[in-house]
């Protein structure tokens, strides 16, 4: 069977695939990407540990690298080579563009991760995931060794995206925790996307005469019959 393109479906398709929550696919950014980063051998911030991962603060001065960021698996990316042994945390940003917050419905972040992670997008958690409750330091760890080894990429939806995204640029920052400093291995990468309602553009009447209108088109007067 085949079906027209989305563009002629009549308009009250195209809200009703809205309302049940089948918008446009949008990512975000993909695996892979590009991430400043900074090694947990100290606070990334200071006095206040936590400004790190708001959008004011400059990461200049931070290296840059893409995702994946491990050692001791099988990955490809930025392998951190001195963090056995020396520290458990590794603090990572991107930005990201947004044209419409209030377009998205759903908001999922994909990550492998071994063995811990906090994300914050503008400042807000959320996403927490095989780590303790509360504010950790830099000498944090996680809550334990994962399984299965390597890590597997896993969804984490993020409820009402609208409140933690914003019109044009957005900051993820991303703090990776390993299980304890003699770990053998480390690993952290991720995407993020979601669904979001396309806008729908009202059309004008169509004004070439057709002898079956579409459907979101009215027909003008001067294809109906003569008196």
């Amino acid at each position: 069977m085949h079906l027209s393109s989305p563009s002629r479906w009549p308009v009250s398709v195209l809200i009703l695939l809205s309302l049940l929550g089948l918008g446009r696919a949008e990512e975000l950014f993909s695996t892979g990407s590009t991430w400043r980063y900074f090694k947990g051998t100290g606070e990334p911030s200071t006095p206040d540990p936590t400004t790190w991962r708001t959008p004011g603060f400059s990461d200049s001065g931070w290296l840059q690298g893409p995702a994946a960021f491990y050692y001791g698996d099988p990955f490809t990316g930025t392998e951190i080579t001195d963090m056995r042994n020396s520290y458990t945390t590794l603090f990572l940003r991107r930005t990201f563009q947004v044209g419409n917050p209030s377009d998205f419905r759903t908001l999922t972040l994909r990550a492998a991760c071994d063995d811990g992670f906090i994300a914050w997008i503008n400042g807000v958690e959320v996403v927490r995931f095989n780590v303790p409750a509360g504010e950790l330091a830099f000498t944090g760890t996680a809550s334990g060794a994962v399984s299965p080894d390597p890590a597997v990429f896993n969804d984490y939806p993020i409820t009402n995206p609208a409140s933690v995204l914003r019109t044009g640029a957005n900051l993820i920052a991303v703090q990776v925790f390993n299980a304890n400093l003699t770990s053998s291995d480390l690993v952290f990468d991720g995407s993020l996307g979601g669904r979001s309602i396309e806008r729908l553009r009202s059309s004008p009447p169509c004004s070439q005469p057709q002898a079956s209108p579409c459907g979101n088109c009215i027909p003008s007067r001067s294809s109906s019959a003569s008196p």
